[in-house]
């Protein structure tokens, strides 16, 4: 089921002082929390397995440098969010322990921000579409994972023409390993 209301960073900084409005300008992507459901889920049969050995942690990746494929704890994600760090996400090596991982980005079509609610529909549509199927191996309807994104956000679109939705995948459950193929 799809979330009726998005949270943007956008939100998230307002509730935070906007911070003289720098960390607006730096995030011109935001997070819409638990697109197609929300809370934690429950994985089964999903090993929960120690961090790699000789894993290095987190490294800050700038927004607009995520790649499909790059991995991430969503906890440390939303931490970084909340503490006005939004132009940075901390990307981990996905041989460590992790619970997303990018897997599709695209552009928004338009001159004109569409809004939150036409962003929302749009993402939900095309996340948990044919781009989810090609990377996880089941449509997501049949799937044990759930789907979120950074999207832009009006500030963003606006100054300085960001277009990008970051489609993620979520587990609910720390792994080790890509998600690519899993089948589940």
């Amino acid at each position: 089921m799809l979330s009726d209301k998005p949270q943007t960073i956008l939100g998230r900084v307002a509730l935070g002082g906007l911070a003289a409005g720098a960390a607006l300008a730096l995030s011109a992507c935001a997070p819409i929390a638990d697109i197609l459901g929300g809370g934690s889920i429950e994985v089964p049969d999903v090993d929960l397995e120690t961090p790699a050995e000789g894993g290095e942690g987190p490294t800050d990746t700038d927004v607009f440098q995520l790649n499909i494929g790059d991995c991430f704890i969503k906890e440390d994600l939303n931490t970084a969010f909340m503490s006005g760090d939004v132009s940075e996400v901390p990307i981990l090596d996905c041989a460590e322990s992790h619970d997303s991982e990018i897997f599709y980005t695209y552009d928004i079509a338009g001159d004109t921000y569409p809004g939150e609610e036409a962003v929302s529909a749009d993402v939900s549509e095309t996340c948990a579409g044919q781009a989810f199927t090609d990377f996880i191996g089941v449509e997501y309807a049949n799937s044990e994972f759930l789907i979120d994104a950074f999207t832009p956000t009006e500030d963003g679109w606006n100054t300085i023409g960001d277009r990008e939705v970051i489609c993620y995948v979520k587990t609910g459950e720390l792994v080790t390993g890509t998600l690519e193929g899993a089948n589940r």
